[in-house]
């Protein structure tokens, strides 16, 4: 018997006074919780988001714009609706992955509208709002796999905006450093630190060469990232921002050695630095 069936059966015990409540919540102090999500519920989730997109993709030109716009609506409260319902009322990791699937119904559906009224954004803006609707679930549930969502939306927001339109997008960033770093800094783990590392390195990449500065710049920008590893005091989980910055900066040393070879690159040195 797991902890949430003997929960529910002791429950009765004590209605029935077979035991008094002050033995049942010693009873249950003896099962731990289990918090962990399933992976195999994740990947559910996942390709059920997966699927609905294929499926809009493929039928969405045969559709009107009313239609479309009541499948958008349709799909969205209802894995908002029944994603809060599980998880407050029946299995938290259930309801966790229908707001998973709900968020990335809500993705599809900033990108499809604009395509439906030929709304067109030069900027990287449908994904901000996209990170903001990620994040403000992350404030309301606190769970560490929408502390993920909300960081790969907005790494992706990155990329793209600086593939396609070559600039670093700065609402992204402030909400990235303001907002999920905040957060980080608190309720944090070192899974969670390792990977907002990683983002960290690839939006300085997509900042630095936005700009056309020279990639030396990077080194300055991992070398905050290893200052802050060491800066706040009891927040060991931080502590991968330190080897997350060597190695990047090692990266860059292999990238100037290797493939540089001895061509001199002309850069401009900043007062900054004397």
């Amino acid at each position: 018997m797991n902890r949430g069936e003997l929960k529910k059966e002791s429950e009765k015990w004590v209605k029935e006074g077979v035991i008094s409540s002050d033995q049942r919540n010693r009873i249950l102090s003896r099962y731990e919780k289990n918090t962990r999500h399933p992976v195999l519920l994740t990947f559910a989730a996942l390709f059920i988001g997966l699927g609905f997109l294929t499926f809009i993709a493929s039928n969405w030109s045969a559709l009107t714009d009313l239609v479309k716009m009541a499948i958008i609506l349709f799909f969205l409260l209802v894995f908002y609706g029944a994603g809060f319902w599980f998880y407050n009322k029946k299995s938290k990791s259930f309801g966790l992955s229908l707001l998973i699937v709900a968020l990335s119904v809500f993705g599809a559906g900033i990108f499809l509208t604009g395509q439906m009224y030929h709304f067109t954004s030069f900027t990287a803006f449908p994904f901000f709002i996209w990170s903001l609707a990620a994040f403000g679930l992350l404030i309301v549930f606190q769970e560490s796999l929408l502390f993920i969502a909300a960081l790969v939306i907005i790494t992706a927001g990155q990329i793209y905006s600086g593939s396609v339109y070559q600039e670093f997008y700065i609402p992204l960033g402030i909400l990235f450093i303001a907002g999920l770093g905040m957060i980080l800094y608190k309720k944090g783990n070192r899974l969670l630190t390792g990977l907002f590392a990683v983002s960290y390195a690839v939006q300085s990449i997509v900042f630095i060469f936005s700009h056309g500065w020279s990639y030396y710049w990077l080194i300055l920008l991992f070398l905050v990232l290893y200052i802050v590893s060491h800066f706040p005091y009891g927040r060991i989980h931080l502590k991968p921002f330190g080897a997350i910055a060597v190695f990047s900066i090692f990266i860059i040393n292999v990238f100037q050695v290797f493939l540089l070879g001895y061509e001199s690159e002309d850069v401009e040195y900043s007062n900054l630095f004397f």
